[in-house]
This record gives C-alpha cells, structure tokens and sequence, in this order.
C-alpha cells in the first residue's frame, strides 16, 4: 500500500471567503495553495487610485509584477508576471507559491509607494495541503471469493470521498463494503472541500478460490521425490501409506520394503481443502538386460519389423508380459504369458504388429520376478 498526493493546478473551490475590498479593489479567487501556481484577478486599482489627495502619492500606478505583493507579517510574496492586462482597473496576476510560506492570511498590495498602498487586507488565504495528505484506503487483505469485505476508514466533515473502480458498490463514501470477483487494487481520491487539496492512497484485495491439491513423484529404488503442483494451496499434509507424514510442500521419503503404497496429500487455505490420493508402486529397479542369463538369453528381430516381431526368450519361466509403448510412454497394446503369447518348440514368440502404425516403439519384456528389459523396434509399413 502506498500514498502519494495530488494537487491541482486549476483551482477548484467548493466554499469560497467573502471578498474583502478596500478602495474599490477586489481580488478573486479567495484562497490559494501553498507550492502551486496561484492566478488572481484584480480590478478597480485604477479607481482606487483617484481617491487619494496626498501629494505625495504618484500620479499614475503602475502595473509590473513587482509592485504587487502577497503580504503577512511573517511572509512577503512578490508577483510573477502580469497576464491578460486591458488597464490598470482589472488585469491577472501570477504568483508562485513557494514552499517555505506559512498557511494564512494574506493582505493584497499593489503599487511601490508605501505611503499610498492600494490594499485589500485578509483577502487570500494561503492553504498548505501537505496537512490534508492522509487519504486512508485501509490494509491489505485475502478474501475467498464468495465474501465481501470493507475497506477505507472513518468519514471525516468537509471531505469528499471517491473510489475506482467504482462498479456494485457506493463509491462516494470513505469505507464501502465491496465484493470483488478477482483480485483488485482500489484507489482512494480524498478531497479537502475547502481548499481543493486532494491526497490518494490504496487498497489491495486478494481474492482466493479453494485450493486444488495435485501431484507428481520421481522414484530412485525406495527413495521416493514428491513433487506439488497445487493450486491456492497455504499448508501441506502429507501421508505416505507407510504410516510416515509430512508436511513440507515437496518432500521426499524413503519406503523401508518394496510393494504399493496409497499416498495422500491435503492441501488447505483459509477458504477451504481438498485431497488427491495416488498409489505408487515400488519395486527393484532393474531395467537392464538379465545379468545373471547368458548373452543370447534374449533375441529380437527382424528390425525393422512390419506384421509380427518375433521374441526368443530362453527361460520360459521367467516370462511374465510382452508390452509395446511408444515413444511417449502410452501403452499400446500387450499379450500375457500363457495366455496369448504364441510361440513355437524353439521358445520364439510371435508378436502381432499389423495393426501397429509405422513408427518408433519400445518392447518391454516384464519377468516374474520384477525384471524388466527394454529394446527400441521400428515398425514400417
């Protein structure tokens, strides 16, 4: 959240001081502010001029920026320039407020002679909106996205107040109730009616949906890597079917024994849970060729295949399942051993590939005892 303030160059003035004249001068607008550009209009000077008798006033006035001054008794401010003058009874003056003045008011001078001041005494007022610079949007917050929630802070006499964006909800008061959709940053326009002084500040709230829970693991042997890829999700529990549990975002476990295992993770936020269960399967892993048979223990041909591949496959017993993958891991078809599995007195098995599409694909061959062996085959057509 932040705070930055704003004032206008154009003034703007909701209430306004009576206008003081003193000889015919009048002066308006009535107030200014403090480090800004102030522009008044002045008329009747030339009038009130006529109305002094003392020889010792000058006979003519003359209009230059450095015979007109802002006055108090701590401060003097000496005009800038003179703008759209038509005669010496009503021209604009500018002045540049400097930073260092004091807040109040301020006397009109015009003319170089002190024994013949033209004045209008109290007639502007000087405002310093660095004191008006506490706009209040209120704290940051999560909601779920179903709440409502209210922002802002107490209402404060001869302000106007202002929000954006400003949809289903009134935006013209200092602490509405709103209920966004998605998350969103309100702004916060406060404006002092008197002086015009505006100060901003901001809101942001952050709305959340209930939390998703997802996942994905990596097995090395017993040693399993959990990997979260949940959504809005605050705090993590984790339960591995072993009994262990864990409630780090993306831990990592070791199983003492081989077998399947269900495992469980919860996800929680301050709008809600949700659950994902996965049964991981651990066994040896053993994706080689057998290293206690012979050399020819298994044979694959011919490659590239096109209707059938066969497979020759010494120890009959061993032979669990015949799988072919592609390349992406899908499975695409497979034949069980003493089930569907052709093969001749030679221990060669016939492998149906005539539905197969051409292309690249792995054979797997899966053993009783948890073994695997892979070869990469072509299939052409």
């Amino acid at each position: 959240m932040f705070k930055s303030v704003l004032f206008f160059s154009t003034l703007i003035f909701l209430f306004t001081f009576q206008t003081v004249q003193s000889q015919s001068v009048s002066v308006s607008p009535n107030t200014g502010r403090i480090s800004e550009i102030l522009e008044l209009n002045i008329s009747g000077v030339g009038v009130s001029f006529t109305q002094f008798s003392s020889t010792n006033c000058p006979s003519t006035i003359l209009i230059e920026p450095e015979n007109i001054k802002l006055v108090q008794p701590n401060d003097t401010i000496i005009g800038k320039s003179i703008l759209n003058q038509t005669n010496d009874q009503n021209f604009d003056v500018q002045f540049s407020i400097p930073s260092t003045v004091n807040p109040g008011f301020y006397d009109l001078v015009v003319g170089s002679n002190q024994s013949c001041p033209i004045s209008c005494f109290d007639c502007i007022y000087l405002y310093d909106c660095r004191i008006f610079n506490n706009a209040n949007a209120g704290i940051d917050q999560n909601i779920c996205n179903s709440d409502s929630t209210q922002i802002g802070g107490l209402s404060e006499s001869g302000f106007s107040y202002a929000w954006s964006p400003s949809s289903w909800f009134n935006s013209l008061i200092s602490n509405p109730y709103v209920k966004p959709e998605i998350s969103t940053i309100y702004s916060l326009t406060r404006t002092h009616l008197s002086s015009g002084c505006i100060s901003k500040d901001t809101v942001s709230i952050a709305v959340l949906n209930e939390p998703i829970a997802s996942f994905g693991f990596s097995i090395n042997e017993k040693t399993i890597f959990f990997i979260d890829s949940s959504s809005g999700a605050e705090n993590y529990i984790w339960a591995f079917g072993d009994g262990g549990t864990d409630s780090a975002k993306s831990p990592m476990h070791t199983y003492a024994t081989y077998g399947n295992f269900i495992v469980g993770l919860t996800v929680s936020n301050k709008c809600g849970n949700d659950k994902e269960l996965k049964i991981i399967d651990i066994k040896p892993n053993n994706i080689e060729i057998l290293q206690n048979m012979k050399d020819n223990s298994f044979a694959i041909y011919p490659i590239p295949a096109s209707d059938k591949i066969f497979i020759n496959f010494e120890y009959i017993d061993r032979l669990d399942e015949i799988v072919l993958i592609n390349i992406h891991g899908k499975k695409i078809t497979s034949q069980k051993a003493g089930l569907s599995i052709k093969k001749n007195i030679n221990n060669i098995y016939e492998f149906p590939l005539n539905k197969i599409p051409a292309g690249s694909y792995i054979i797997k061959i899966n053993t009783t005892d948890g073994m695997e062996w892979k070869k990469l085959v072509f299939v052409i057509r």
